[in-house]
């Protein structure tokens, strides 16, 4: 029994602390904010239900991932079929602070806070090159300018953001 209550205790740390990355992942792929959030929220209802799924040999990095991959897929195929192509784009300009009520904008600072945490706790555990790399994947920056930024060779690059992707995923592992 004990057991168990650890590791839905550990499944329940490694989601919250891979929401951020999987935000960051969205946000790459897919334009609209709500879209993003839609895409995100699905992908964390199925981990959380999946949860006995999970096999604790693998790689839940990988495997949270997956399911992302698999709900941005999902959201392309039916929008594709839909052929809604709205002009969703002048939402991206709309202050979302205006729209939340106090209680809101407080529980959205918890949620910045947390996040900001977690993302000191993976930095913090990176190389300084991989932190490089790190910042630019939570920014939201092109591989192609981050790889211009920091001056390296295209495999040379490839390379460093693997080993980056890889120390998120153990730290993430070993949460």
């Amino acid at each position: 029994m004990k057991s168990k209550i650890d590791n839905e205790s550990k499944y329940v740390r490694k989601l919250e602390l891979i929401q951020g990355i999987l935000k960051n992942f969205i946000k790459a792929k897919i334009f609209n904010e709500q879209d993003r959030k839609d895409i995100l929220q699905n992908t964390l209802l199925i981990l959380v239900e999946k949860q006995n799924c999970y096999d604790s040999n693998k790689s839940f990095y990988s495997w949270a991932l997956t399911i992302c991959r698999f709900q941005i897929l999902k959201f392309l195929t039916e929008s594709k079929r839909n052929k809604e192509d709205s002009c969703d784009f002048v939402e991206e300009f709309k202050d979302p602070s205006s729209d939340l009520d106090p209680f809101d904008s407080l529980v959205e600072d918890e949620r910045k806070k947390d996040l900001l945490n977690k993302i000191d706790y993976l930095k913090k555990n990176l190389s300084p090159q991989q932190k490089t790399v790190f910042n630019s994947i939570i920014s939201g920056k092109s591989r192609k300018s981050t790889r211009e930024y920091m001056k390296l060779k295209e495999t040379h690059f490839n390379l460093a953001y693997k080993r980056t992707i890889m120390g998120c995923q153990k730290i993430l592992d070993n949460a």
